[in-house]
């Protein structure tokens, strides 16, 4: 019996082209032929079966293991844990190419209707003692291979540990790249990356807020994140009051993150960076605000340029800078333009998650005052169309994570673009010539569709094969279809279609395949 997870390969000998020619793929055995969604609900009376609310599991924990490619798994506010024992190794991990989303009541039958700043999802670390940090989890979520979080608090993560218990007390990424969004992550320890420790990854993190990780005096680097090796794009996110002896906001070494509109205010460190600490890395920093943070040197940034470090900016509002021109601090980095040093004026600094103690939310204090010098002053190119709260950014960007509006909506959960995977879809044809005997030619078209938004047609072509490469849009569970047809020349014969289904990309994004029908 043929197995997803064998990997062996084979080839389907499809229609007859004409009377000698056949189309063969070579293709992954596939699996399931659909995905589908699990939902958990920790109240749930019924069959505990996960394959309705009123069916829902439980236990998180046991949706996660029951998860395949392309699922997704709905939770409904409340707080969940990794174990209900005290093993600190225990953790959430998400699956490869499984999508789990919090801020669900329990009745909605489609994603758009959840709201999970009204409806917290925490996945706490809380497994021992209550309130007690030495014996929480060492990490919180492990991440996986292309998958999502989108809509939980992550807390209480402690990871103080030895070697791997030392990393990461809210999320740990080690290579692998899931995508983090709407999430808030707070209040996590550890001695590296206390809430998110990212190592030989490239994580999305977007619309997310990292509040009072780490301290002083156990956390060496990266209170609210640490990366090492790895290239995150960090859009939309906000840090502030994380702590660690150097990088209190975000460390950095060996790696090239990408930062575009983000607010830095209120980390501090004992030692370097307060907001940004920077070490044998090359960032790209675009209408970000390091405002307010502190450190024994470098209380905003601290760039290392011994290390071979480099970091450009463009379009930021970073107090110590001098702003662009002939004032700005060499020190920082490179100054790309449109950089200013004023004060951005944050409606309520003293109260930055407002009145309601809720994260990305209307009344949230370091969003912009009507007069603040960071309205319109961000660059356009590579800005997000929405801020951390869901608000459209029309026109020139505002600084930072926050684009002022007069009223604001309620904050929605906020897509992301698809992950980008490079495809390569190929496909053989079996003759003995593309010319017969007698000198006659066959010439083949293919077209290519995935039945939503490409088509893309070759040929005709006398070639025995065809490529179709780096489909941008193409993502994990998609149907392609391809249909070849004799079209040209001087024979012809009947048209043969065959269909595949993308399945996981490895690391370099080169896609494998299983064949649908």
């Amino acid at each position: 019996m043929c197995h997803a997870h064998s990997c062996q390969y084979f080839a389907l000998f499809l229609a007859r082209l004409g009377a000698i020619a056949t189309l063969a793929f070579i293709a992954i055995c596939a699996g399931r032929a659909s995905a589908r969604v699990i939902y958990v609900k920790a109240d749930a009376t019924g069959p505990n079966s996960g394959d309705s609310w009123s069916a829902a599991y439980t236990d998180l924990q046991t949706a996660l293991t029951q998860a395949e490619w392309g699922d997704e798994i709905w939770v409904t506010a409340g707080t969940y844990t990794p174990t209900n024992d005290t093993d600190r190794t225990k953790s959430f991990v998400m699956p490869a190419g499984v999508a789990i989303y919090g801020g669900f009541t329990g009745g909605e039958a489609n994603r758009e209707e959840r709201n999970w700043a009204a409806h917290e999802t925490v996945l706490s670390g809380d497994i021992g003692k209550e309130e007690e940090t030495a014996d929480n989890s060492y990490h919180v979520v492990v991440g996986g291979f292309n998958a999502v979080l989108d809509g939980f608090t992550i807390t209480r993560g402690s990871a103080y540990g030895s070697r791997n218990g030392s990393y990461g007390g809210g999320i740990l990424n080690d290579s692998v790249s899931p995508r983090i969004v709407n999430c808030t992550i707070r209040n996590n320890l550890g001695h590296y990356g206390c809430g998110m420790y990212n190592l030989n990854a490239s994580p999305t993190v977007a619309y997310c807020t990292f509040a009072c990780n780490g301290n002083s005096i156990d956390t060496r680097e990266g209170g609210g994140m640490s990366n090492h090796n790895s290239s995150p794009a960090v859009t939309n996110c906000m840090f502030n009051g994380n702590t660690a002896e150097d990088g209190g906001g975000m460390y950095n070494t060996s790696d090239s993150p990408t930062i575009v509109n983000c607010t830095f205010n209120g980390n501090s460190a004992s030692n370097q960076g307060g907001g940004l600490f920077v070490f044998y890395a090359s960032l790209s920093i675009t209408n970000c605000i390091f405002w307010g943070n502190s450190a024994m040197l470098g209380s905003e940034i601290c760039v290392l340029t011994s290390g071979g470090a480099i970091s450009n900016y463009y379009h930021c509002d970073i107090k110590g800078s001098g702003g662009s021109g002939a004032q700005w601090n060499p020190a920082l980095g490179i100054d790309s333009g449109g950089n200013i040093m004023a004060d951005p004026l944050f409606v309520d600094v003293a109260n930055p998650a407002g009145a309601d103690g809720i994260w990305m939310t209307d009344d949230d204090g370091l969003a912009l005052q009507a007069v603040s010098p960071c309205i319109d002053a961000g660059l356009v190119d590579d800005a997000p169309t929405t801020d951390i709260l869901g608000n459209p950014r029309v026109g020139a960007p505002d600084i930072g994570a926050y684009e002022y509006a007069s009223s604001s909506p309620t904050p929605t959960p906020t897509p992301l673009p698809p992950v980008p995977v490079r495809i390569t879809i190929s496909c053989d044809l079996s003759t003995t010539s593309a010319s017969t005997a007698d000198g006659k030619t066959i010439k083949y078209t293919y077209v290519w569709s995935n039945g939503r938004d490409h088509t893309v047609t070759h040929g005709p072509k006398a070639n025995m094969n065809d490529i179709l490469a780096e489909m941008d849009l193409a993502r994990p569970g998609d149907l392609w279809t391809v249909t070849v047809t004799p079209s040209a020349g001087d024979v012809t014969g009947p048209s043969t279609t065959a269909k595949v289904r993308i399945l996981n990309p490895d690391e370099s994004g080169a896609a494998q395949w299983a064949l649908y029908e």
